[in-house]
């Protein structure tokens, strides 16, 4: 999928199937299935009203937000998240002061 920029929404490829270490270092694999899953519930959660924040790190809070996620789709193995970053955002990337992109997961039942 190539990278859809209209406006301030864009399209980033967030996550990929594979063997990944979570923040407390323990292995996960996640199959094209899983990342399938993960899609169709956080969209399902998103009709209900949730939104992911597009935050900086990973911070406990989920703030201060730099932006809103509207939507996640599943490719081939590949999560990619329809987003819409504000100004701050887009400079901080723009001038290269953030060049990666970090997922965060919350398990069935956690709340955040």
């Amino acid at each position: 999928m190539t990278d859809i920029n209209i406006g301030n929404w864009r399209t980033i490829e967030i996550f990929r199937a594979g063997t990944h270490t979570a923040m407390e270092g323990q292995e996960i694999s996640f199959s094209d299935e899983d990342i399938d899953s993960i899609a169709a519930a956080y969209n399902g959660y998103h009709r209900a009203g949730y939104g992911a924040p597009l935050c900086l790190g990973h911070p406990a809070s989920n703030g201060p937000a730099y932006g809103e996620t509207a939507g996640l789709i599943s490719k081939n193995g590949r999560l990619f998240a329809l987003v819409k970053p504000d100004n701050r955002l887009l400079d901080m990337v723009q001038s290269g002061l953030y060049k990666k992109v970090s997922a965060a997961f919350l398990q069935a039942g956690r709340s955040a």
